[in-house]
């Protein structure tokens, strides 16, 4: 499943057991990811308070 989806697009290169992604595609990078045994990213459900904090926390590093 994961070959057929490289394979479906034009970003993804396959060489040596190693993904190479050129000029990557939103849809491309949703559709591989749920398929890999680490993802790219992940998304998270955060509340309004860890935002806030989070939002704190990048200002200071300014």
């Amino acid at each position: 499943m994961l070959k057929a989806t490289i394979e479906q697009y034009p970003c993804f290169h396959f060489n040596n057991s190693v993904l190479q992604i050129t000029e990557p595609e939103t849809d491309a990078l949703l559709a591989i990811n749920e398929l890999l045994k680490t993802p790219l990213f992940q998304y998270k459900q955060l509340t309004f308070d860890e935002i806030i904090r989070i939002e704190q926390a990048l200002n200071e590093n300014l």
